[in-house]
Order: structure tokens, then C-alpha cells, then sequence
């Protein structure tokens, strides 16, 4: 049996909150906030573009920044929560949306 072809030209996001249905989206590159320690300290902005390695982040308040074909789809500000990075598909939950 193959595996199905995973399309490297974009990626399939989905936000996930506590309150509200998720949403999905399909796009080329997401940015986000990420924290570096426990507390929620230093970190900065990340990218994630097609063929992205699988990882696990943890996100600090901030900017969520969706774009497909260098044109912003989504701009919004996040909670505390984390990314998840597994095979051109980016999940993000968070504890909701400003």
C-alpha cells in the first residue's frame, strides 16, 4: 500500500479554541509567536513554509500571520497555546482569539 502524496506546494492550517468551531485554511507560509522557557519568556516570530520538518512548538500571545501566494489571508492576534507541525498540515490550538 502507498502513502498518499502530500501536495508540497501548500500547507492545510487548522485553529483549534476552546469556544468557538475551528477553522481551516489552506496557504504557503504561517507565522506565530513562539515562547522560549516555562514562563513564557523570550522566543520570537517562526515561520513555517511547505516541507517543514515535524515539530512541536509552544506559543506565546501574539501575531498569527497567514499568507498564500505573498498575499495575507489572516491576520489575528492568539493566546497562549502550542503549534504542531506534521506533514504540510499545521494545527494550532490556542485558548482563543483577540
Amino acid at each position: 500500500m502507498q502513502k498518499p502524496k502530500i501536495n508540497s506546494k501548500f500547507l492545510q492550517l487548522t485553529l483549534i479554541f476552546p469556544d468557538k468551531p475551528p477553522q481551516k485554511a489552506e496557504c504557503d507560509r504561517v507565522v506565530f509567536r513562539v515562547s522560549d522557557d516555562r514562563k513564557g519568556h523570550g522566543g520570537g516570530q517562526y515561520g513555517i513554509h511547505p516541507g517543514h520538518a515535524d515539530a512541536v512548538f509552544t506559543l506565546a500571545k501574539g501575531e498569527i500571520e497567514v499568507s498564500l501566494g505573498g498575499e495575507c489571508i489572516l491576520r489575528q492576534m492568539l493566546g497562549d497555546g502550542f503549534a504542531k507541525v506534521e506533514k504540510n498540515h499545521v494545527t494550532v490550538v490556542t485558548e482563543g482569539m483577540e
